[in-house]
């Protein structure tokens, strides 16, 4: 082999080893590329990872009026109102509430108090009709029962919109669970929006959190409170239902509800779960009299109301 051959040689050997050097170099700064940016998808993630259970728990706040609240329910001042040997739907337990919060309705609870105050009323009233004191305490039994693994989860509470389900009969359930110093949870579907009382030393302590699609599935707040003895009161919002609610809560459940969708839905959401059904009535005429004596308006206003709504108490109270 002649020189200028070895030499022409030795050129291409060298144009092959640096091609092979810039296309391993090629390589190498695309693999710390993608090497960078699954770095960078890492500590996203983590980040993410990180601030997503504090975010979730950082909804949790303390609800002072809702103290104030339990404590005002359990101190409320009773009396029977009514004659039982007149009307088989009477007495009517009315409860005199010094507070102007009630959760779900913070606007009502204002302006009922207000109004109450310009009647020289000391608080809000409640009315717990005989029906809904009944109910009430089949609900604790079923409760009782549940607890100890015999009976039924879910409990729906119906009647016609404006007979005091929400309002009423919710206030004399929670306050029976209140005077037992059990840890009870109100979801407010039309606030997005839950309560959570729990029974501390001697008195009562709220706190309350936004309601998204993940709460009830991955919230900590309320996995530490839900279990067999927490009571679960879901007052449902017109086209949204139970809202957020899952059934795999261990709660004692109760739902409010009118005989439509929002009830549908709820039925549709448990399935063929062992649930028992209340219906609650509308007002009976000598509820009505008994309801204008005791807000100091005429009966025969309030008649007139009953024929116009169809025994609604929501019209009458407001």
């Amino acid at each position: 082999m002649t020189v200028e051959k070895f030499e022409e040689e030795m050129r291409k050997a060298e144009a092959r080893i640096g091609a092979q050097i810039r296309t391993v170099d090629a390589q190498i700064a695309e693999t710390q590329k993608i090497v960078q940016a699954k770095e960078a998808e890492l500590k996203e993630f983590t980040k993410k990872s990180e601030a997503a259970p504090q975010a979730r728990e950082a909804e949790l706040t303390q609800c002072l009026p809702g103290v104030a609240y339990a404590k005002a329910l359990v101190e409320a001042k009773e009396m029977k109102a009514g004659d039982s040997t007149m009307s088989p739907f009477l007495p009517i337990v009315v409860l005199t509430v010094c507070t102007r919060f009630i959760p779900g309705f913070k606007k009502f609870a204002r302006q009922e108090a207000d109004l109450m105050a310009k009647k020289g009323v000391g608080g809000i009233l409640i009315f717990g009709r005989k029906c809904f004191v009944q109910v009430v305490g089949h609900l604790f039994e079923l409760r009782e029962n549940y607890i100890g693994g015999l009976g039924c989860q879910y409990c729906i509470i119906s009647g016609q919109s404006g007979v005091g389900k929400s309002l009423a009969c919710s206030q004399v359930y929670m306050r029976e669970a209140f005077k037992r110093r059990e840890k009870l949870a109100f979801y407010s579907v039309g606030e997005k929006r839950i309560y959570l009382f729990w029974a501390k030393d001697t008195k009562y302590t709220c706190q309350q959190a936004k309601v998204t699609s993940e709460f009830f599935d991955t919230s900590r707040m309320w996995k530490s409170f839900d279990d067999n003895l927490a009571h679960l009161i879901i007052d449902p919002a017109q086209g949204k239902g139970p809202g957020f609610f899952d059934k795999e809560v261990e709660a004692f459940v109760v739902y409010l509800t009118s005989p439509n969708m929002e009830c549908k839905d709820f039925l549709r959401e448990i399935r063929d779960l062992h649930h028992k059904r209340f219906f609650v009535p509308t007002l009976d005429i000598d509820e009505i009299k008994v309801v204008a004596a005791q807000l100091k308006e005429d009966p025969k206003l309030f008649l007139e109301r009953y024929a116009r709504t169809g025994g609604q108490i929501r019209d009458f109270i407001h």
